[in-house]
């Protein structure tokens, strides 16, 4: 999308500016100039699950659950071994983007909202709307926000469209957290004049909503699992979002990405 700003007085901005020198198509003789600012385009590449628990650890978590008998926990411990944690239980997963600046001048993005849900269309389960605001220099104010992600663009997707999808289940996962500095998951995302960013972020899921679905194929299926036969799972998902990027002296816009779906298989 192509957006003609109009500028009359320099706007105060949300975040940390990134100086650039623009270039102006017209200076109009009230003092105002004219400047087109080219949407960046996102993206989204295969989204992959980066760590889960195994099949055999679902089994053991679930057998006890099905038959809820003392006497038949002892038989799942033998068969499938002691049942594990829920801590033991996370999945996560990698989104990877691309992003694309054919602007003459570099754009940084500075908030970016993710939203996942898993068996859209059937028993949906909303696992979480995430908003993340990115920093430069300092920790203040970056990570996740309950104040950023907003939108007066109608098109764009917001935090407040999925309300009710915001139910903490889904964290951003940092490698590693120092005091005092920002991590690289949380840097300002600078998307160079006319280039690309490759963009992966790797998201941590409770499991609690998504056990509550599986637990329906473990009822039917314990019996051969018990049996030493194996069953295939399928976990359909969709992620959506939005990356709100900042030009400086003309504002913060955003665009959306998704909804990208496919399907996690055991």
């Amino acid at each position: 999308m192509r957006r003609n700003i109009i500028a009359l007085v320099v706007l105060a901005l949300l975040v940390t500016s990134v100086p650039f020198a623009p270039s102006c198509d017209f200076a109009g003789g009230d003092g105002s100039w004219v400047m087109d600012v080219l949407d960046p385009e996102i993206e989204v590449g295969t989204i992959a699950l980066t760590k889960y628990p195994s099949f055999s650890k679902l089994a053991a978590y679930f057998c006890p659950y099905v038959y809820d008998v003392a006497a038949v926990e002892s038989i799942c411990a033998a068969a499938l071994g002691a049942r594990p944690p829920l801590e033991q239980m996370y999945f996560q997963f990698e989104l990877p983007l691309t992003l694309t600046n054919d602007n003459d001048f570099a754009v940084p993005a500075v908030e970016m909202l993710t939203t996942l849900h898993v068996f859209p269309g059937q028993n949906a389960q909303e696992l979480g709307a995430l908003c993340i605001r990115f920093c430069d220099g300092t920790k203040e104010g970056c990570g996740p926000s309950t104040e950023a992600c907003a939108s007066d663009e109608p098109e764009i997707n917001s935090v407040e469209d999925f309300v009710d999808a915001a139910a903490d289940f889904i964290s951003l996962w940092i490698e590693n957290e120092v005091t005092d500095q920002v991590p690289p998951e949380l840097a300002v995302k600078m998307i160079p004049a006319g280039g690309t960013l490759e963009l992966r972020m790797t998201f941590t899921v409770a499991p609690e909503p998504i056990l509550d679905i599986l637990i329906t194929v473990f009822e039917k299926n314990i019996d051969k699992i018990l049996s030493g036969d194996s069953i295939k799972i399928d976990i359909p998902y969709e992620v959506n979002g939005a990356i709100w990027f900042v030009v400086e002296d003309f504002g913060r816009f955003g665009v959306n990405f998704g909804p990208a779906d496919g399907v996690w298989s055991y």
